[in-house]
């Protein structure tokens, strides 16, 4: 979740709660990595924003309302040079809401709005929910107010992809994999590159690999990060984060749905099923750049888990090839971090939380809920919808699956190597 202030949640939890949403405009983005410069600041009607961490392109907002009047800057585009014509410009959204005029919020953050009290700063926060390339501009004439839309918006990792390869790219053979990266990113779009300073970069060496023209360079970068058993996506400032996919029962709870009078969850819906839950993965990796194929098995052998795979539960396999993998440590690594993508997909739930705009995919919550069968379960977001409606609260929808409460055994086998010793998962 994102950092907030101490007065974030309170306010979440008051029976009246006044939202906040708006847009920045800023001109399309350099070379140099950063915007050209800020257009405008847009107050927004409505909208919606969907994250999820299982597709490439990891945020998009739709239908972002915006009422045109004196007091904005001209907003109906005639030219490619004017702010809200889809020619490279991006949309950044933010939501939050207005802190009440108590003694608890003197101290609260305080917002400035041009179009708010004169622009008199006010007290107030709002998490911010992604940086959009403006793909569709709809201008609304029905005889009343006019109205533009931004009908759809799509995360950095769209802009790279859209401009496909015009040559064929072929790894070096000799450089560590964030560096080929690097450089099938800036050929989609120089200005999206993952910063060299972050810790624990993926250092192993790709085996040399084309891509044809008319790949995608984005799909072509992630497949070499998967290849590590890391994630690359774009955070919601719209820089690309590279990072070792993580165990989610590693990871902090950052908020506590328990039922009571405090719970901003209104509603929730449980669910149990094992289509498509594998207890058995198997990776292998081969290809002219693997002197011998090599293999991992991950199990889970954990006695207490519905997926043992010693149980009643169906045998169910999941084999995932690569030909990127050049060591047994490397395919040991993907079979491992794949059960951490498996462990408790059983069970998930839907949340739909009155409002909280701050949570991102991979943030662990707690819901207690007896009846329902949750007692303090813990479970990792993967889809948020977050609407931007400032006239009526709407609740902040999330998906989640369970994380395991105690260490989940699996078993590592690499036929090419041998039996591992038996790991945890936590």
């Amino acid at each position: 979740m994102q950092q907030m202030s101490q007065y974030w949640i309170r306010a979440m939890q008051a029976d009246i709660l006044t939202v906040v949403a708006y847009a920045e405009v800023w001109a399309a983005p350099n070379t140099a990595g950063s915007n050209t410069g800020l257009l405008a600041t847009l107050p927004v009607v409505t909208g919606s924003v969907s994250m999820d961490d299982t597709n490439a392109v990891r945020r998009q907002c739709s239908n972002v309302l915006i009422v045109p009047s004196p007091d904005l800057p001209p907003l109906i585009p005639q030219v490619a040079a004017d702010m809200m014509f889809p020619d490279g410009n991006e949309l950044v959204l933010y939501k939050g809401c207005r802190y009440p005029n108590r003694p608890f919020y003197r101290a609260a953050p305080t917002i400035s709005l041009p179009w708010v009290n004169n622009g008199i700063p006010f007290r107030g926060e709002v998490a911010t929910l992604g940086r959009f390339l403006m793909e569709e501009v709809d201008i609304d004439d029905s005889g009343g107010a006019l109205t533009i839309v931004v009908g759809q918006g799509m995360d950095r990792a769209d802009t790279v992809s859209r401009n496909e390869l015009d040559q064929p790219f072929t790894t070096s053979g000799v450089d560590p994999t964030w560096v080929e990266i690097n450089r099938l990113l800036a050929l989609g779009d120089p200005s999206v590159q993952v910063d060299p300073s972050t810790p624990n970069l993926p250092i192993a060496v790709p085996p040399v690999t084309s891509y044809p023209i008319g790949s995608d360079p984005f799909a072509s970068a992630a497949t070499l990060a998967q290849a590590c058993a890391y994630e690359l996506f774009l955070d919601r400032n719209g820089q690309p984060q590279l990072m070792l996919v993580r165990d989610p029962s590693t990871l902090p709870v950052v908020a506590d749905y328990t039922e009571g009078p405090r719970c901003t969850v209104t509603q929730l819906n449980r669910k149990l099923s094992n289509v498509a839950v594998p207890n058995w993965i198997i990776v292998t990796s081969q290809g002219s750049g693997v002197t011998v194929p090599l293999r991992a098995d991950w199990k889970d052998t954990n006695p207490d888990s519905p997926t043992f795979i010693y149980g009643t539960y169906p045998t169910t396999k999941q084999t995932i090839q690569t030909s990127l993998a050049t060591t047994q440590d490397q395919v040991d690594l993907l079979a491992e971090t794949a059960g951490y993508g498996v462990i408790g997909l059983l069970e998930s739930v839907t949340l739909n939380i009155r409002d909280n705009p701050a949570h991102e995919p991979e943030d662990v919550v707690t819901v207690t809920r007896e009846r329902a069968g949750l007692n303090g379960s813990a479970y990792v977001l993967g889809q948020i919808d977050i609407s931007l409606d400032t006239a009526t609260p709407t609740p902040t929808t999330a998906t989640g699956r369970l994380v395991p409460t105690s260490p989940t055994p699996f078993i590592l086998d690499s036929p090419t190597r041998g039996l591992l010793d038996v790991d945890t998962l936590g």
